[in-house]
């Protein structure tokens, strides 16, 4: 079906008239073998070669999750790019000018905050087998 030559000229056009209007799609298709559309920075090859694990999808979405528990704004932003998958490296590029941090205290900050998400995780799954009893 997806490889079907109307559907992917219908597939095209719809695509074409949502960046027309301005949406921005996280997911994107690649060659016409793609099996399914893929998130932006993972290719069909990292599936393959198997980066990309669905573990690694379920951590950022607690991630992203996890950034509303954050109360200082500055922070937030340097875990914000952390839970899109932003590098240490790009990340210290984004806010070493108005933050004035060292890449080792942006490296240091997200190792922490990591601790800091999964002991929440932790602590509510406790709650729910509690609950469960």
């Amino acid at each position: 079906m997806y490889d079907d030559d109307i559907f992917i000229r219908l597939r095209r056009k719809w695509y074409q008239k949502a960046k027309d209007s301005g949406f921005d799609d996280i997911e994107i298709w690649g060659r016409k073998k793609d099996p399914e559309p893929l998130l932006y920075g993972v290719s069909g090859g990292d599936l393959r070669r198997g980066l990309y694990k669905p573990e690694t999808e379920e951590y950022y979405t607690l991630a992203r999750g996890h950034l509303w528990e954050i109360e200082d704004k500055r922070f937030r932003l340097m875990w914000s790019m952390h839970s899109e998958g932003q590098s240490v490296d790009k990340i210290y590029t984004t806010v070493r000018g108005f933050l004035n941090v060292s890449k080792a205290t942006v490296r240091d900050y997200l190792k922490a905050e990591r601790i800091r998400m999964f002991q929440k995780v932790r602590e509510r799954a406790y709650e729910q087998a509690d609950e469960e009893e």
